[in-house]
Order: structure tokens, then sequence, then C-alpha cells
């Protein structure tokens, strides 16, 4: 949703043909304010969930942020220092988008629970064409961009179990639908786990202290009722935390 309405620009929705979302921003105006963050050292963070809405951020971003053909997403990110940009939601995108953000330091802050919350209406909002690219979490990461996980709370419940088996089994908790949205981009239940802790660290440029249990970082973890690795991917949403500990620290 990015604003003023533009409708030449949007490609109306597959069930509602005189519906096109809404812009709340024109190119100008987001060029500005990611000029604003970027001159004064601030990372940017701007919702942007159909195409039309992803296409602005891009090009506002590519007028603004330097371009690298470094492949390595860390590497961008740390060479762009907290200037970095976030872009929450990309639900849905168009191919062209994959490249030219794989050379902008983006972070895409993705919410993999909307295949539960929003799966049974998508398909026919949107149809079968845009269909292929809703929530292309594989396709993010296998063109080299970092991919977080979160819930949109209070929109959706604050769940991140919830989340991570979306991301693996591309269905709602209630299994629906039984091919899943877009199945072919489906990920593994590690990279769905990474999602939510090492990548989001760097929403908050806080990956040298967050993120994974290593030598130097915050003791926070939490112990878990069984093995989100080994057990069937349609049962992660029903994970128990058993302990949390914050800082070294049990609470």
């Amino acid at each position: 949703s990015l604003g003023g309405r533009t409708a030449a620009m949007l490609e109306p929705f597959a069930d509602d043909p005189n519906e096109t979302g809404e812009m709340f921003y024109t190119l100008d105006e987001t060029v500005a304010l990611f000029r604003e963050a970027y001159d004064n050292g601030f990372e940017a963070s701007i919702h942007a969930i159909g195409d039309a809405a992803m296409e602005r951020v891009i090009s506002a971003a590519e007028r603004v942020y330097p371009r690298t053909d470094e492949p390595d997403p860390v590497k961008r990110l740390r060479a762009a220092g907290l200037r970095r940009l976030r872009i929450i939601h990309a639900s849905v995108i168009r191919p062209d988008h994959l490249e030219r953000m794989r050379r902008l330091p983006v972070i895409l802050d993705v919410q993999p629970n909307f295949l539960n919350s929003t799966g049974r209406c998508v398909p026919d909002r949107i149809g079968p064409d845009r269909m292929k690219y809703y929530t292309p979490i594989k396709s993010f990461m296998d063109a080299g961009i970092l991919v977080t996980g979160g819930s949109d709370a209070p929109v959706d419940p604050a769940l991140p179990f919830e989340g991570m088996e979306c991301a693996v089994t591309r269905r709602g908790i209630d299994g629906y639908p039984a091919e899943g949205l877009a199945p072919q981009e489906a990920i593994s239940a590690y990279d769905a786990v990474s999602m939510y802790t090492r990548n989001a660290a760097y929403c908050s440029s806080e990956e040298d202290v967050k993120g994974t249990i290593s030598v130097g970082k915050y003791a926070d973890f939490i112990l878990i009722d069984r093995d989100i690795f080994a057990i069937e991917a349609e049962t992660i949403h029903e994970i128990q935390v058993l302990k949390t500990v914050v800082g070294g620290k049990t609470v």
C-alpha cells in the first residue's frame, strides 16, 4: 500500500477491475523520504504490499542508494552501515524486481503468516499470473536478498512458530490449500528459523550482538519442547516454549 492513487500505473485486482489499491506517496515523495533518511544515516523502513508499490519503492531506492554487484547480502548491508532499506511485506513482486533489489542494501521484512490469514482470498484477488510471485521467499533468498520474518502484530497474532510453519508448508495452519500457495517458494525449516532469528537482527543493525548463540553476543534464547528440524512441518505451530533466557538470565 504505498500511497495518492495512481491508477494508470497499476493493474487492477483480478476480481475487481475497478479497484487498484492505493498509493500514499508519489515517486518524488518517496525519493525525498529515502534521501532524508540516507543523508542522516538512518535505515528507512517502508510498507509495500502490491507489485506496483514494490515498483515504486525500488525505483525510488535506485535514485538514492548506491548500487553494487556484490553478491553477498551481508557484505552489501555492512557496506551500507546504518543506511539500509527495509521493505516491509513485499507480498507481490514482478520478476525484474529480484535482480534490481539484489544490487541494493535491502532487507525484506516478510510475514509468512499472511499465507494463513489471507490465503483464502489472495488467489482470486491477484489472479494466477501474480500468484507465481506471491510472498516469494525462496526466490528472494536464491537471489541473494536478506529476508526476515515478522508477524505484523497486532494485525496478525505475534506467533512466530505459525509464520515459520507457513514458510515451510506454504499453507495455512488449517492445511489450506493442500497444494500450497505458490508451493515452489517453500523453504526449509532451518531457513525459516533463520528468518526470525539471525536475519531479523539486521533490521535493527544488531547482527553483531543478536540473532545467533555465539561468543560475544547476548545470551538470548529459548528452550522448546521438540526439535523443530525433525518434526513434521505441519506441527511446527504446536511448539511450546519451556524457558526463555535474556542476557543469560532465565526470565
